[in-house]
This record gives structure tokens, C-alpha cells and sequence, in this order.
């Protein structure tokens, strides 16, 4: 337990970097092609396609994020009918089908960046199948992040937590 909690923790850490990098190179790369194309009256052909790399990586990443807390959109409207008791083990039950999803994911992405089908880059000369890196990692992050919410919702069932399904789908807004 103690091991996959360091290792989200790393994950997560890892992830949060390089999406707070790659968006604070988003806002320069951004601020720089404007400055050059408005002041300078000229463009930097290059930062537009950086800009793109950037955001699929920190879109993929930042899903990754939200993943590690359980925060992706959901309507929890018929779970909640279900009596309390048997709700939990529902919750847990339906987090095992995105899982099976992410593991599909993985092996698909890890097809798709071992495929002999890449772009370069128009401006840049920038061999693309390092944006599309980002789908193996982001789903092997993905994986080990659902895996730990499955693992913390078997010990709640185990400790009766039901405060800690209580708060799963909720903003705190009634």
C-alpha cells in the first residue's frame, strides 16, 4: 500500500510538472508569436505547431490529473437510488470499467507510437511521434491512478467509510 501510494504521489507530481511547464511554454510561445507578428511584423512559423505539441500533451496529462481523484464529470443520478450499503460496492464496481478502457488505451497507444507512420513536422523538422508518446504514458499514469482509487475505495468498504463515497461525485453544491 505504502508503495502505491509513493508511487502516485510520484506520478502525480511528474504530471503536474510537465503540464505547469508545458503551459507556461504555451503562454511564451503564444506572447512571442503575437510580438512577432504584430510588432515585428513578422511570424514565427514554428510556434503555432509547438503550441499544438504543447496542448495535446497537456491535455492527455492533465486527464491523467483528474483521473488521480476521481474528479471526471459524472451524473450519479441513478447510483443514488441505490441503497448506501450496496452503493459503495457499485462505485467501486463501475470504476472497474474505465480501468479496463485505460488498459485497452495503453496497448493501442503503445501500437500507435511503435507504427512506422510518422509525420515530421512542417516548420520545425520535428519527428511527431513524440507528441504521440504522450498516449501510452498518459494511460499508464491513468492506469496506476484508477487502480489506487479502487484500492481506496476496498479499504473504505472494509472501514465503513461512507463519508468517503460521499464525496465521490459531489462539488459540495446542493
Amino acid at each position: 500500500m505504502n508503495l502505491l501510494h509513493r508511487l502516485v504521489s510520484v506520478l502525480e507530481l511528474i504530471s503536474r510538472t510537465i503540464v505547469s511547464v508545458l503551459v507556461a511554454g504555451i503562454v511564451v510561445i503564444t506572447i512571442l508569436g503575437i510580438y512577432y507578428r504584430f510588432v515585428l511584423n513578422d511570424s514565427l512559423l514554428w510556434s503555432v505547431e509547438l503550441s499544438a505539441f504543447f496542448n495535446v500533451w497537456v491535455g492527455f496529462l492533465g486527464a491523467a490529473i483528474v483521473m488521480r481523484y476521481w474528479q471526471h464529470t459524472n451524473v450519479p443520478t441513478f447510483v443514488n437510488l441505490i441503497p448506501a450499503p450496496a452503493r459503495y460496492y457499485v462505485l467501486t464496481l463501475v470504476k472497474l470499467v474505465p480501468l479496463g478502457f485505460l488498459i485497452a488505451f495503453l496497448h493501442l497507444g503503445v501500437e500507435y507510437v511503435r507504427a512506422p507512420f510518422h509525420l515530421i513536422s512542417a516548420s520545425m523538422d520535428f519527428n511527431e511521434v513524440w507528441v504521440k508518446y504522450v498516449i501510452p504514458v498518459s494511460a499508464g499514469f491513468m492506469i496506476v491512478f484508477a487502480i489506487n482509487v479502487i484500492v481506496q475505495d476496498i479499504l473504505a468498504i472494509r472501514r465503513n467509510d461512507a463519508e468517503h463515497f460521499e464525496r465521490q461525485g459531489s462539488l459540495g453544491v446542493e
